[in-house]
């Protein structure tokens, strides 16, 4: 009798190890799997993450290469976060002396006073964007008359993230169209 018992241990044990082994592959084939069609979900986006990526890093490259017009992007606030070569060489400063300071800084004294940059952020905050032609005083405190567009920023999920802002300075043309005015003002017209 303990020799039956022993041999119905031993089959019970086997059909143990048997269901074991059968469970353990199971779940292995399961893993792998898994495992490959994470990877095959998985690699086209992190294909396409490296793609924005170097997309990304060639944009900021492109933007920071246009040196006639200042491109400055701002915060929700209206404080400056980073800008092209171009705004230091139309504004004079270095973009190490202006992050985090508003754009304001960058207004008269009256414009100033008006809060006219924080006029302009609620407009283009509301529309979209906000155009404006005005007066921009620089590093030296020298002023230039600059055709300036702000636009809001938003991020994949629609929350607004900030501003984008472009400074084009219009001066010559400004000091053209002056010239005009000028010579046909005092130039003898035709009767």
């Amino acid at each position: 009798m303990d020799q039956i018992t022993f041999k119905l241990d031993e089959l019970a044990n086997d059909k143990i190890d048997k269901l074991s082994r059968i469970q353990l592959i199971l779940l292995i084939i399961t893993l792998v799997f898994i495992a490959l069609e994470i990877f095959l979900v998985l690699r086209p986006k992190l294909a396409e993450a490296d793609t924005n990526k170097a997309m990304h890093d060639n944009m900021v490259k492109m933007i920071n290469q246009i040196g006639d017009y200042a491109i400055i992007f701002l915060d929700k606030e209206g404080k400056i976060q980073n800008w092209n070569s171009g705004a230091q060489r139309i504004h004079g400063y270095i973009a190490t002396e202006m992050i985090g300071h508003h754009i304001e800084v960058f207004s008269s004294v009256e414009d100033q006073a008006d809060k006219k940059a924080d006029k302009q952020l609620r407009e283009a905050k509301k529309n979209g964007t906000a155009t404006n032609e005005e007066w921009i005083i620089r590093k030296d405190k020298s002023g230039f008359w600059a055709k300036t567009t702000i636009t809001a920023i938003y991020n994949i999920e629609d929350n607004h993230i900030g501003f984008g802002r472009v400074t084009q300075d219009l001066t010559e043309a400004k000091k053209t169209e002056q010239a005009k005015v000028s010579i046909l003002s005092t130039s003898p017209h035709p009767r």
